[in-house]
């Protein structure tokens, strides 16, 4: 039994790859291009929830709260001139 298993994690050992390394520029800019994206990505995003938070607050007498409700109402009327 002993001989299988050795003669099998022989054959498995040749099959595991080794990791090439990559030059560091192409790395780099590659990760600063995806962090470029992804930090637009995450604006778009988060602009696209306040659009939409925005607009709902218009139908909810949110408006009425004392401090929230003056910021809210500043942000609506100033879209709607």
């Amino acid at each position: 039994m002993a001989e299988i298993s050795d003669n099998i994690s022989g054959k498995i050992k040749p099959l595991r790859r080794k990791k090439k390394k990559k030059p560091f520029g192409k790395t780099l800019l590659k990760n600063l291009f995806l962090g470029i994206i992804r930090g637009i990505g995450m604006a778009l995003g988060f602009s696209g929830i306040a659009v939409v938070l925005i607009f709902i607050a218009r139908f909810i007498p949110i408006t009425e709260i004392p401090l929230i409700g003056d910021i809210i109402k500043a942000i609506i009327n100033s879209g709607n001139k």
